[in-house]
């Protein structure tokens, strides 16, 4: 009586412990599972040879905590003795698991590759085999099996459980057909059983096989959470607005660069009938547009018709960007025309001279600056 009282105590502090411990997939439809189960034990039964027995059966198993679960186990006994069904045993057991790795090491938030349960239960009999030496009889009765689970978990999800069960058998009490037989304790009814077996794991509510720990926050917790979720909502409306007024300051540059584009080229004769052109460029550009050729043309005209005169083009940035940038895009604007008048109006290099002025303020408006001053002389 004191053992049964200390082990309910035992289970009830281990359950109480679990519960303490706030674990997602821990309803009553979680960790549920299915298996199938096969092995041997040796007959001891009075009357019996010492021989082994096949056994196979299913198993439903249901895990309550990460400590505590429970398995309805069936299990069949094939024939071995003169009798002419195939299967002379029958038997059903409600199994009480406890694990011992999270019992004694705490549950580390997945089964382990391996552990140990030690299993315990009570099952009922049905059997119809040889009583005696010279005669076959049946009969019913409750057992009692105490052994352990070693348990191998399989793949990342643990979805299977492949396990061997050693364990001890006791008839308790059986009530025999036979006249020679009457119910009484059947302790030294005892026998063996070795068993393997093979589980799967149904997912959860968690969408897991298995229990996992929850992270529980506290009400203060919360508060600052959601005072930070608040003040970042308030930080993207600001931002959001201050979006939406670059986005109108964008639209007003691009329509004074579309007026700039659109206004016509001033052209400036100097030294007699020498002539100077201006040729315009997007902001970062160094190509020449199509609609800037006829200034171009210009200067080559009248470098053909004037054999000994020459061209001086500089060019020119607006203020955006760094002065080494700039220098650069000033540089490459006057090669630009150079090159147009070389490649295409075959007009002689050394005749020819760049230079880049960096950022210019020939013009009021920064942006016009973006420019190539070609300047003939003879």
């Amino acid at each position: 009586m004191k053992k049964g009282f200390l082990a309910a105590a035992l289970l009830a502090a281990t359950v109480s412990a679990s519960a303490q411990t706030a674990l997602s997939g821990a309803k009553f439809w979680d960790d549920w599972s299915f298996g199938v189960t096969g092995g041997v034990k040796s007959d001891k039964s009075v009357g019996h040879d010492k021989k082994f027995r096949g056994l196979a059966g299913i198993e439903l198993g249901k895990q309550f905590t990460p400590v505590f679960g429970l398995t309805v186990e069936g299990l069949a006994g094939f024939n071995t003795t003169g009798a002419a069904q195939v299967v002379d045993e029958i038997n059903a057991t409600l199994i009480n698991r406890v694990n011992l790795n999270n019992l004694f090491g705490g549950y580390p938030g997945k089964p382990r590759v391996f552990e140990i349960e030690a299993a315990g239960g009570i099952g009922y009999t049905w059997f119809n085999r040889d009583i005696t030496k010279n005669s076959i009889g049946n009969g019913h009765g409750l057992n009692a099996r105490a052994g352990l689970n070693l348990n191998f978990n399989l793949g990342a999800s643990r979805a299977w459980t492949f396990s061997l069960k050693p364990a001890i058998v006791w008839g308790l009490a059986s009530r025999l057909n036979y006249p020679a037989e009457t119910s009484k304790l059947n302790l030294h009814n005892s026998h063996l059983q070795l068993l393997a077996g093979l589980s799967y794991h149904f997912k959860g509510s968690n969408g897991l096989r298995y229990m996992s720990y929850v992270r529980e926050y506290d009400q203060a917790e919360i508060d600052r959470l959601n005072s930070d979720i608040n003040g970042l909502r308030a930080e993207v409306a600001s931002k959001e607005s201050a979006l939406s007024g670059n986005a109108a300051t964008i639209a007003q540059l691009r329509r004074e660069l579309e007026e700039c584009r659109n206004k016509p080229v001033q052209v400036t004769k100097v030294e007699g009938d020498a002539v100077e052109a201006i040729v315009a460029y997007r902001q970062g550009s160094a190509v020449v547009d199509r609609t800037q050729m006829v200034q171009i043309e210009r200067v080559a005209t009248y470098l053909k018709n004037n054999s000994n005169a020459k061209v001086v083009i500089k060019g020119y940035t607006s203020p955006e960007g760094s002065k080494r940038f700039n220098d650069r895009l000033s540089l490459r604007r006057a090669e630009s025309v150079k090159n147009v008048l070389v490649k295409k109006y075959k007009i002689s290099a050394d005749r020819i001279s760049t230079s880049g002025e960096g950022v210019g303020n020939i013009f009021s408006e920064p942006s016009w600056n973006r420019v190539s001053i070609s300047t003939v002389t003879k």
